[in-house]
């Protein structure tokens, strides 16, 4: 197969030669990781694709694949900046499992998003490598979670087939009956906002994600959530190769002051309401408040 995806990019004329052989080296290295997944959709659209320059305020990212035109655009004073072959692998990844309008195992509704995202940025990081200060980190790490509650082979299989349904009713199968489709929906349209309000520079709450999920699927958490999280231990075994470890401890740190810092802020807002109770002549608190490990 890889000799004649060869044949496809020299024919094709919308791609310089360096590009095709950057292309190529991306394509074979897949194939040597990735050896059971089928390239024939990636040579279909090889013939065709065209790769070419974006507006900056058209593209925030510095590439991206756009399966609807078969094109991968590119913002090049964001491209300079930043690893280039790791986008171009992400556009590459995403053209393997592109249908008309989506890729991956998200559908033409969109709900799942946020999760191909994360998935895709993963095989990403194990084939090339992560990239310093990467935008994908809360995807990634929320995808990692749900692998391990699902099943890292049952969310391989559903990505490379396009198969959103399988994760879908994954979901809810694995929660042990924490979500019906109604939670499994609004849970879902939170990962989404928060990836939207990033991209728009909003503030999120990513910690907060990661929190839902180990709540959700208890056998995730072996011990604390700070540890499981970010621990390159509980990351997929074929992924552990291209972690930036020194990059997940930096989150990590951030994650556990974040927890802290929540839980300061529960303590205080306790004995603020026990001070305004007094204050009204109540020496009763009805309901005890505990400090919470997330901000919901």
């Amino acid at each position: 197969m890889i000799e004649t995806i060869k044949t496809t990019l020299n024919e094709n004329q919308n791609i310089t030669p360096e590009v095709k052989e950057n292309l190529l080296e991306l394509i074979e290295l897949f194939n040597e990781k990735f050896n059971n997944i089928d390239l024939n959709n990636l040579n279909e659209r090889l013939k065709t694709l065209i790769i070419r320059r974006e507006s900056k305020y058209l593209l925030k990212l510095p590439c991206q694949y756009n399966p609807h035109n078969n094109e991968i655009t590119i913002n090049y004073g964001e491209f300079e900046k930043c690893n280039g072959m790791h986008w171009l692998t992400r556009s590459l990844v995403a053209m393997i499992t592109a249908k008309e309008n989506y890729f991956g195992f998200d559908n033409e509704e969109g709900k799942l998003v946020a999760l191909n995202e994360g998935y895709t940025e993963m095989i990403t990081n194990y084939l090339v490598g992560t990239e310093e200060d990467n935008f994908y980190t809360a995807e990634v790490i929320i995808t990692n979670l749900i692998a391990r509650a699902i099943g890292e082979d049952n969310m391989c299989n559903a990505y490379f087939s396009n198969d959103s349904k399988a994760i879908l009713d994954s979901l809810i199968t694995c929660s042990n009956g924490a979500l019906d489709e109604e939670k499994r929906e609004r849970l879902l349209v939170d990962f989404n906002n928060d990836l939207t309000s990033r991209s728009n520079h909003l503030p999120t709450n990513e910690f907060e994600k990661q929190g839902i999920i180990i709540d959700t699927y208890p056998s995730v958490a072996i011990n604390h959530p700070e540890d499981f999280c970010f621990s390159p231990e509980y990351y997929p075994e074929w992924t552990r190769e291209g972690l930036d470890v020194e990059n997940l401890e930096i989150v990590a740190k951030k994650f556990t002051d974040a927890l802290t810092n929540n839980s300061k802020t529960n303590e205080e807002n306790i004995v603020e309401e026990e001070i305004e109770s007094e204050e009204i002549g109540s020496s009763v608190i009805e309901e005890e408040l505990k400090p919470v490990k997330m901000v919901k």
